[in-house]
């Protein structure tokens, strides 16, 4: 709240990450980020994805500005995934998202469907007393407007951010939706993807009533077999330094702990001729035509040779080894 006579915040305690590393809720992710909310005039209520994620915040006490980077001034470290299995489950078992339908006038909530976690998609509301969401675990539904129940799903095989559309075709109406996994929380979030099992099949699904056509079956993913890296010639404190540049400088495209979103590729799961080619792709930007840039005047080569060692870790980890 505010406090009326100073006109300053009040500070819930120990919010301050000066004096420590401090979690908080919501996050760098918002408790609802761009993902399009909708309003339905007959019900006077907004929907809107909400979302709730920790992130730790820590000072970063030896920052030094680095042209290119991402200059925050906190210890991204603090913010990495727990390495063991039950840290992890900890971690995403705080991480929830839902349905909200809210009263704008009343300023309170009319009702909320619960999703299995965060980064699900936008919202379409219809005259039909309906409201269309996918969510992460791929399932596109219809929920009715005033009370939130679910009435349809559809498994689309992979995640969903976007928000459908409605429109009328030949006196048919239809409502279509982009799905594939995106967004912060997809490149982020390797470890709430991974145990659903879901690649990124990017398409454009549209639906009527009268519809009939089936969605191929998946094929094989990238994960239906073990990592295989190449031996580990790093020492622990190589290993430990390639953790703490990974988080600074890798951690928001490839993700928490080395684990993908599917997005973009997972690391652990390069092949020989990428760890042949490290130096090359990480620092002169040898992949720059397909989206990696090269960190050159970024990272020393030692620090990219650190990073290397980080991730054949996190790969011997994800093989068993």
């Amino acid at each position: 709240g505010i406090d009326m006579e100073t006109g300053r915040p009040i500070e819930a305690p120990d919010a301050r990450y000066t004096e420590g590393p401090r979690t908080a809720f919501p996050s760098v992710l918002g408790g609802h980020n761009w993902h399009p909310m909708a309003f339905h005039p007959g019900t006077g209520l907004v929907y809107l994805s909400e979302q709730q994620a920790p992130h730790t915040y820590a000072q970063k006490e030896d920052f030094e500005f680095v042209e290119g980077g991402w200059n925050t001034g906190t210890d991204t470290r603090q913010a990495d995934m727990p390495e063991d299995p039950l840290g992890i489950l900890q971690v995403v078992g705080n991480m929830s998202g839902s349905l909200l339908a809210w009263d704008p006038v009343r300023q309170q909530q009319a009702w909320r469907f619960q999703q299995i976690g965060p980064g699900n998609g936008g919202v379409l509301a219809t005259d039909g007393n309906l409201v269309f969401q996918g969510n992460m675990q791929g399932e596109l539904a219809a929920y009715s407007a005033d009370k939130g129940e679910k009435l349809w799903a559809f498994q689309t095989q992979t995640g969903i951010t976007a928000a459908p559309i409605t429109y009328e075709l030949g006196g048919e109406q239809y409502v279509a939706v982009a799905v594939g996994w995106g967004t912060m929380v997809g490149l982020l979030g390797g470890p709430t993807q991974e145990p659903l099992g879901l690649e990124n099949r990017s398409r454009v699904l549209a639906f009527r009533l009268t519809g009939e056509a089936k969605l191929p079956e998946p094929g094989p993913g990238q994960h239906r077999l073990p990592p295989e890296p190449p031996e580990q010639m790093a020492t622990e404190q190589v290993v430990e330094r390639g953790h703490s540049v990974y988080a600074e400088r890798c951690m928001v495209c490839h993700g928490v702990g080395a684990i993908s979103g599917n997005v973009l590729p997972d690391l652990r799961y390069s092949k020989k001729a990428i760890f042949d080619r490290w130096d090359r792709i990480v620092i002169d930007g040898a992949l720059e035509n397909i989206g990696m840039p090269g960190f050159k005047g970024v990272i020393s080569a030692e620090d990219s040779q650190a990073i290397k060692a980080y991730v054949i870790d996190r790969a011997q980890a994800a093989a068993g080894q």
